[in-house]
């Protein structure tokens, strides 16, 4: 989310009546606040134990898709409530895991997560509800009803 705010100049012409005058670069501020990332509340994690390890498995309600996630994502993800910041959550993976977690290994990690559609944003959340109300299909001389998913 980008906010831009400036000062609005005014300077008198020489007629008297006051003129707006173009905000310079001493005149604008921009602040920068990106929303913090939150992990979909919708998805559903099962516990998988194998031979290799730990494994969690992520189903996506709107669109049937798994996804895998072993430990540390699963921790990662699950810090991502969009109450918390970045720094604060990376400092947590690094005392519950005892590895340094670099900062743009993190931010690349949140990035997959937004591309898989797995964190709330607007766009999604407008595509999934547009889905969802799709129970009515067809046209008025041939009707689809979705009575149930057998899934």
């Amino acid at each position: 989310m980008l906010h831009v705010s400036w000062k609005e100049g005014r300077r008198i012409n020489p007629g008297g009546l006051p003129k707006k005058s173009i905000p310079t670069k001493n005149d604008v501020k921009i602040i920068m606040t990106a929303p913090l990332p939150k992990f979909r509340s919708d998805l559903t994690m099962r516990e998988q134990r194998t031979v290799e390890g730990t494994i969690f498995v992520v189903k996506d309600p709107a669109n049937g898709q798994f996804f895998r996630f072993r430990e540390a994502e699963q921790f990662i993800a699950r810090q991502l409530d969009g109450a918390t910041p970045m720094d604060a959550v990376r400092a947590r993976v690094e005392g519950q895991f005892g590895a340094t977690l670099p900062v743009e290994t993190l931010t690349r990690f949140v990035g997959t997560l937004e591309k898989a559609g797995l964190l709330e944003n607007d766009a999604a959340a407008s595509k999934r509800k547009a889905k969802r109300e799709r129970r009515l299909r067809g046209s008025l001389l041939y009707l689809r009803f979705k009575l149930f998913d057998p899934d």
